[in-house]
This record gives structure tokens, sequence and C-alpha cells, in this order.
């Protein structure tokens, strides 16, 4: 609405500009954060790992779009992206890593291209096409980190009472242990002779967690009886040549076997 006035003799302009503008289209960029140990997917925390969203239409002049974090579910989303202007836009998308070191960080690297035209209505739309950087063209961003097995260590000690010593039994005496350390073995087992332990303590490190069996075998002895006892850590002795045993995190389990 213009008022004006027309005076005499004189012409009075009255312009009207109109400016046309496009709405801007929304493109929320997201992904998805597995994490693994084992072999087996595991829970993670809220904002446990962190992406980078960085636009790169310019290549010299790379500009940081902002930092997405995972939720608990695994899922991860960026802040939106508007446009209002036709044309085509580049960026990458990338996980930071954190520093754990017990976690193999995914350091696979994403190229997003998203091409702004006018539709059939004369409206903006987004074309968004992703892939893999030195890889092809993928439907979604996922990233996959795998965080180290969990470790503990068991301390298998034998001890030889009676009317004879380690020194006279230690060549018959063999321990067979069966537990997720040695699934690859044959029956998921490891028999350790008196070779591996000469002054009757086996000491296995740094050792995958779980249940664990341990099997004493002994050969008899003309002459002699054999009773064999074993203590799990501080727990009572029980009459048999079998035990079983849990091996916990950054903890040691101890297993006394004795004749």
């Amino acid at each position: 609405v213009a008022t004006c006035a027309v005076a005499k003799d004189t012409t009075t302009t009255v312009d009207f500009t109109n400016t046309y503008a496009y709405k801007p289209v929304d493109v929320t960029l997201e992904a998805t954060k597995t994490l693994t140990q084992n072999g087996q997917q595991i829970s993670m925390t809220a904002n446990q790992f962190s992406f980078k969203l960085t636009d790169v239409t310019d290549s010299s002049n790379p500009v940081d779009k902002g930092t997405a974090y995972n939720t608990v579910d695994g899922d991860v989303t960026f802040s939106k992206l508007s446009f209002d202007k036709v044309g085509t836009y580049k960026y990458t998308v990338e996980e930071e890593n954190g520093g754990d070191t017990t976690i193999t960080y995914d350091t696979t690297k994403y190229n997003v291209e998203i091409v702004v035209a006018e539709d059939a209505t004369g409206a903006l739309k987004a074309t968004t096409t992703m892939t893999k950087v030195g890889g092809s063209s993928v439907n979604a961003m996922a990233f996959v980190n795998t965080k180290a097995p969990d470790k503990g260590s068991l301390k298998i000690t034998k001890t030889v009472a009676g009317v004879r010593g380690w020194d006279d039994v230690k060549s018959t005496i063999t321990f067979t242990v069966k537990g997720p350390e040695y699934a690859s073995e044959t029956n998921g087992q490891k028999t350790f002779t008196s070779t591996d332990f000469p002054s009757g303590t086996l000491e296995l490190t740094d050792i995958l967690v779980g249940d664990y069996t341990i099997t004493e075998t002994k050969t008899d002895i003309d002459g002699v009886t054999v009773t064999t006892t074993y203590k799990v850590n501080t727990g009572n002795s029980t009459t048999g040549f079998v035990a079983t045993c849990a091996v916990a995190k950054d903890t040691t389990t101890t297993v006394d076997f004795t004749n």
C-alpha cells in the first residue's frame, strides 16, 4: 500500500518491486553406531562416540558444521542443514578418535553430496548421495568400533604331600584347561605338562574372561594311593580332580590342587 500526492502539471511515479525467494529445503544427515567385542554387539553409553560433519563445497576452505553424538541405541543425528539456493553442496562425515586405548575406532570417511534443484512446482528439493571415501556408494552411513576383549589371569598351583614329593611325581601330572581362551584349540581345551609348570605353579596371564574347567590328570604310582582335592580362591577344599571357576576382568583366579 503506497500513498502519494499528485501535483498540478507533474507526474508522480510509484514503483512496486516484488522479490521472490525460495523457501528453504532442509536435510538432516544420520548415521548408525555399533560397538562390538568378541564378535558380538555390546551396549554403549549415550554420547560415548562423536562424529564430525565438514562442509567441503569449497575444498580449499573446509567449514566445520558441528559434531553429533550417539544415543544408547546407536543413532547419530546431525543438526539440520538448510538450503535456499540451487546448487551442489559437498560434505564429509567421519568419527573422531575418542582416545580409549581399549577401542579400535572406525576410520571410515564418507563423502556426502546434496544437490538442490527446483521440482516441478518450482519449489526446492534436495537429493542426497553418500559414498565411502575410496569405496562405493552406500544407502546409509554406519560406523563399527571394536572393543578389546576383557582379560584376566588364572593361577593353578600344585601341592604334593605325604610320602612323595613334587620332584617324585611331577612327570606324571598334567592339567587340561578348557574355556574361552582356548576355544580355537581341539575340543576347546589345552593341556599343560610339568614342563609348563616345573615348580608346581602354572600361571596363565592375559586370558579371556569367562568360565573355565581345569582337569588334573595323573598316572598312578605303584605302592601309593592318591587323593586329590582342590580349592578355588579362598573357598572350601573339595575332593576331586575337576575344578570349575570364573576368570574376571583384571583379576587373578587361583585354583589350588593338592595330592
